[in-house]
C-alpha cells in the first residue's frame, strides 16, 4: 500500500512539509492569561491584523503594536473593552458561522440578536453596533423613543408590525431594562406600538433597534460586492442579498444589482454557512453543499437568474470552511472527515473528496475551527474535540496528504491565525490548563544560514568555524519548544565601554551610558550579543561601583572595547508567585537545563549563568513507521524476520533525539550536554550522522520509532537503516 510505503502510523507533535521533512513543532508561548472566549480573526491588511476575543457579553482585541509587541488594544492606560450582547456560548456559535469581513468592516450575525457591525476607524479604535438597512429583510427598525407608562409606547417609524407580532429590543440607552427581551406587539399606529409596563424602568435616552423574533440570520458572507445572509429561525433554507455596491440597502427588485431573497427549495435542513468558492457562492448544510450562481459557474448572480442545486456530496457541519489552492475544505456532516470541494471542469460538475479517508482515526472526537496557516509549509490546522490539534499537509498536484496530531499539557479551546507587523502568519491558541486559560502563540521553526555562508577564505577555516559557532549559538537562544512558555532575558542596547587589558583573566572596568547595574550583579556576566558571529566578549562582574560602573574580569577577549548590544546574565528566574510548586522545564542559551520546581518565593534557581531562558511545560514528539519492509531477492521482507543493526540520520539543526524498534528501548542519536562550546551548548546536528548502532533482535513485525523527549529543535530529512534480514518465515 502506498500509504504504508510513504506514510507513518503515528506523527505526534511533528509535522511534515512538502520536501518530506519531519519537523518537531514549536512551543506555545504564553502571551496573556485570559478567560474562556471565542476567537474571531479580523485582518485589515497584511501588516495590520487583529484577533477579536469574545467572552461573556464583552470583547477585547489582540494585536501587534508599532514596536512589534503583542497585546490587547489599549484605551488610555487599560485594555479596550467593548460591550457585546453575546453570551460566551453565543460568541462561540457566531465565531463558527456568523462572520464576514471586508476592509475595516466585519458583519456579525447570530439568530438571537440583530446583525451587528464591527467597525475599525483607526489602529486602536473599534466599535460594535447594530445598523439599519433600507427595506430590511428581517423586520428591523430604529427606535427613537420609549415612554415610561403602564404600557410603554415604542416609537419606530414605519415599523410594519401587526398585533401579536413578537419582537426583540436591543441596544437601548437609558431604559436598559428592555434590552435583549422579547415583547408582544400591540399596534398603536404605523410609527408606534405598545409593550409591557415600563413605568418602573429607567428613562429612555437614545438608540435601540427592534427586530421581529425569529428573523435574525445565522450565516453571512460577502460575495461580488453584496452581503448575503442566510438561515433565520423563520426561514432556515433561505438566503437574502443586499444591493450590489450598497451593503445597507435590502430593497428588492429585478435589476441585476437589486437585492432579493431566494429559498433553496431542495433543502429540508438549515443552511449552516455561506462562503465564496473559486467560481460560485457555496452554502453548507448537513444535507449537502449547494453552489449558488447565475445559472453556471462564474456567472454573476442576479434576481432573475439565481440558481442553486444540491451537489451529490457529503454534507457539512456548522464549522466555517477554509480555502486553499482553489479548494474549499470543510468538515463533513459526521464531524470526522475533512473534505475538499471544487468544480471539475472536465466533468462539468462539483465534486467533494475525503482528505482523511486513510487517516480516519486521527479525527476521533470530531473536528472544528479550521485555520489555514499560509506560510512556507501551508498547513491546515483544526481543533479536535476541543482538546488536541491536528494539522494537514495537503498538495493535490503532488498527491500529498499528510496528517499530524498535536497534544499539550493543557486542552486547546480556540485556534486562529494572525499576521504580525511584517506580514508573517502566526498561529494563536487558547490553552486551558489547571482551570486557567492562556492565549498562546506557536513558535516558528528557526531559519538559520548554512555553514558555507561563513566562508571568508581558504586560510580562514578556524576563524570561519568560530564565527559560525557563535552565530548559531546566538540564534538558538530564540528556539522555543515549551508550552505555556515565557522568555527571560536581560538584553540592553545602551553603550558600554571596557577599560583594561583584554587577555583572559585580566581585570578592568565597564561603564555604561545607562543605569543598569546593581550590587546584586556581582557574580553575573556580561556577554556581547553577536550580530554576525565575529563580535564577542565575555566578562564576569567582580565588583559594584555604581549603577553605571562595575569591575570585571575578562573571561573571553572582547573584539571591541565599546559595544551597544549586550546581555547581563542571571542564574535565578523570579516573579513566579502564581506558579509556586509547579514544575517547569528550562532551556538556557539553547541548552536543556532540566526540570525545576518554583519555590515558595516564586523563584527558580538555575545553578548556572544564562543570558536567555525559556521556561514552560515539556511535550514529547513521536514518529512511528508502519511495519518495515523492502524487496530483497524478490521477497517482501514485511513478512519475514528482520533486525535493525544501525541507522544514519540526516538532520537540519537538531538535538536530543532517540530512535529504536521499541519505545522501551531507545538509543540517543546525540548526547546533549548544556556545558560545551565556550560555556554554550554543543552545536546541533547538521547533515548526516555517523552510524548510530542499535542492539536489536529479530522479529517479523518491526517498526522504527523516532522520539524527541527534550525541548530542543528536531528537523529530520532522512533515515537510512542497516537491517539484517532472513527469508525464513
Amino acid at each position: 500500500m502506498t500509504s504504508q510505503k510513504n506514510g507513518a502510523e503515528a506523527f505526534l507533535n511533528f509535522y511534515s512539509n512538502f520536501k518530506g521533512s519531519a519537523i518537531f513543532r514549536g512551543g506555545w508561548e504564553n502571551i496573556k492569561k485570559f478567560e474562556d472566549c471565542a476567537f474571531v480573526e479580523f485582518k485589515f491588511n497584511k501588516t495590520q491584523a487583529y484577533l477579536l476575543c469574545l467572552y461573556e457579553e464583552a470583547m477585547k482585541i489582540l494585536t501587534y503594536d508599532s514596536s512589534g509587541n503583542i497585546g490587547f488594544v489599549q484605551d488610555g492606560a487599560s485594555d479596550l473593552v467593548i460591550a457585546t450582547p453575546y453570551t460566551l456560548a453565543e460568541s462561540k456559535e457566531l465565531a463558527e458561522e456568523g462572520i464576514a469581513q471586508t476592509g475595516d468592516l466585519m458583519f456579525i450575525v447570530h439568530p438571537s440578536h440583530a446583525p451587528r457591525l464591527v467597525t475599525r476607524t483607526s489602529a486602536t479604535t473599534f466599535t460594535l453596533a447594530t445598523f439599519i438597512r433600507t427595506d430590511d429583510s428581517f423586520g428591523q427598525k430604529a427606535i427613537t423613543g420609549i415612554t415610561q407608562a403602564a404600557s410603554g409606547v415604542v416609537t419606530a417609524t414605519g415599523h410594519g408590525y401587526t398585533n401579536g407580532d413578537v419582537v426583540v429590543i436591543e441596544d437601548v440607552a437609558g431604559m436598559t431594562e428592555v434590552n435583549n427581551n422579547s415583547y408582544t406587539v400591540t399596534v398603536i399606529n404605523v410609527n408606534s406600538f405598545s409593550i409591557v409596563a415600563t413605568s418602573g424602568f429607567t428613562a429612555y435616552t437614545s438608540g435601540g433597534v427592534v427586530t421581529l423574533s425569529g428573523d435574525c440570520p445565522s450565516a453571512v458572507a460577502i460575495f461580488e460586492g453584496a452581503v448575503y445572509y442566510a438561515n433565520t429561525n423563520n426561514q432556515k433554507t433561505t438566503f437574502f442579498r443586499s444591493i450590489i455596491g450598497d451593503f445597507y440597502d435590502m430593497t428588492y427588485g429585478t435589476d441585476a444589482t437589486d437585492a432579493f431573497e431566494y429559498d433553496v427549495s431542495e433543502l429540508t435542513e438549515p443552511i449552516d454557512w455561506i462562503r465564496a468558492a473559486s467560481c460560485s457562492l457555496v452554502a453548507g448544510s448537513s444535507q449537502g453543499l449547494i453552489p449558488i450562481n447565475g445559472g453556471g459557474v462564474n456567472e454573476a448572480i442576479t434576481p432573475s437568474n439565481v440558481t442553486s442545486k444540491i451537489s451529490d456530496v457529503d454534507g457539512a457541519t456548522d464549522t466555517l470552511p477554509v480555502r486553499k489552492e482553489n479548494l474549499l475544505f470543510y468538515v463533513n456532516a459526521a464531524g470526522r472527515n475533512l473534505n475538499y470541494f471544487s468544480y471539475d471542469i472536465i466533468q462539468e460538475t462539483f465534486q467533494s473528496k475525503d482528505a482523511n479517508i486513510g487517516s480516519y482515526d486521527i479525527t476521533k472526537g470530531g473536528l472544528s475551527k479550521l485555520v489555514y496557516k499560509k506560510d512556507r509549509n501551508n498547513l491546515i490546522w483544526a481543533l479536535r474535540e476541543e482538546k488536541d490539534l491536528v494539522s494537514l499537509n495537503f498538495n493535490l498536484d503532488e498527491s500529498i496528504i499528510g496528517w499530524h496530531e498535536h497534544s499539550s499539557v493543557g486542552d486547546f479551546k480556540q485556534l486562529a491565525s494572525m499576521n504580525n507587523n511584517d506580514g508573517e502568519v502566526k498561529l494563536v491558541s487558547l490553552l486551558e490548563y489547571d482551570s486557567e486559560f492562556y492565549i498562546c502563540i506557536m513558535a516558528e521553526e528557526l531559519e538559520t544560514p548554512q555553514e558555507w555562508e561563513f566562508f571568508t577564505g581558504e586560510d580562514n577555516e578556524e576563524a570561519d568555524d568560530q564565527a559560525y559557532n557563535f552565530y548559531m549559538a546566538e540564534r538558538f537562544k530564540e528556539a522555543n519548544h515549551l508550552d505555556i512558555s515565557s522568555k527571560v532575558s536581560n538584553l540592553y542596547t545602551t553603550e558600554i565601554t571596557y577599560v583594561g587589558d583584554t587577555d583572559v583573566g585580566d581585570i578592568g572596568v565597564i561603564t555604561s551610558a545607562g543605569t543598569e547595574f546593581t550590587a546584586d550583579d556581582v557574580g553575573n556576566r556580561i556577554y556581547y550579543k553577536t550580530a554576525t558571529g565575529t563580535e564577542y566578549g565575555v566578562f564576569e562582574i567582580t565588583g559594584y561601583t555604581s549603577t553605571s560602573e562595575v569591575d570585571v574580569e575578562v573571561l573571553y577577549p572582547p573584539t571591541s572595547s565599546t559595544y551597544s548590544s549586550w546581555y547581563r546574565s542571571f542564574n535565578t528566574i523570579t516573579g513566579l508567585v502564581a506558579w509556586c510548586a509547579y514544575e517547569f522545564s528550562v532551556v538556557g542559551d539553547g541548552g536543556y537545563l532540566g526540570e525545576f520546581v518554583v519555590d515558595k518565593d516564586g523563584k527558580i534557581s538555575l545553578g548556572k549563568e544564562v543570558t536567555v531562558a525559556w521556561f514552560g511545560f515539556k511535550y514529547d514528539g513521536l514518529i512511528k513507521t508502519f511495519n518495515l519492509g523492502f524487496q530483497a531477492n524478490g521477497v517482501d521482507t514485511r513478512a519475514t524476520p528482520k533486525s535493525i543493526v544501525s541507522a544514519y540520520f540526516t538532520f537540519i539543526n537538531s538535538a536530543g533525539v532517540s530512535y529504536g524498534s521499541s519505545m522501551y528501548d531507545l538509543t540517543p542519536i546525540q548526547d546533549f550536554n548544556p556545558s560545551g562550546y565556550w560555556d554554550l551548548p554543543p552545536l546541533p546536528m547538521n547533515g548526516q550522522s555517523e552510524a548510530v548502532l542499535y542492539d536489536d533482535g529479530f522479529g517479523t513485525e518491526k517498526f522504527l520509532y523516532i522520539k524527541q523527549t527534550k525541548p530542543l529543535p528536531c528537523h529530520l530529512t532522512g533515515v537510512i537503516l542497516n537491517v539484517a534480514h532472513t527469508t525464513n518465515l
